[in-house]
């Protein structure tokens, strides 16, 4: 799915509350899915099946490109944290109860250099 299809059906709700009035429609909250946490079992010697999911919520990694100022209607100056997007997000790393003692995944995004 592309970043655009995934936009197209993202729901829109109230803009949330701060201390200054943020109206812009990529700062509204977005509702949030609770994942359900993965099954696994110690015993078995396959590894932990990961797969994608749209029950996961709607959600996007990018990287932090700089800083700018963002002024509201009535001249307060808002610092704002500029965020590249692109698609290919990965599944990087699976921890689970048995090895580290919690469950959880690691999505990564982008390239890396090897190393030495």
């Amino acid at each position: 799915m592309s970043l655009s299809s995934a936009f197209a059906t993202i729901p829109t709700t109230k803009p949330f509350s701060t201390s200054a009035a943020l109206s812009s429609s990529f700062l509204l909250r977005l509702p949030v899915k609770r994942l359900s946490a993965l099954s696994l079992n110690a015993s078995s010697s396959k590894p932990p099946l990961v797969s994608a999911s749209m029950e996961a919520g709607v959600g996007v990694m990018g990287t932090k490109l700089g800083m700018m100022s963002y002024f509201d209607s009535s001249g307060t100056v808002i610092p704002v944290t500029v965020v590249g997007f692109r698609e290919g997000n990965i599944v990087t790393q699976v921890k689970t109860e048995a090895t580290d003692g919690y469950d959880a995944v690691q999505v990564g995004t982008g390239g890396y250099e090897t190393g030495n």
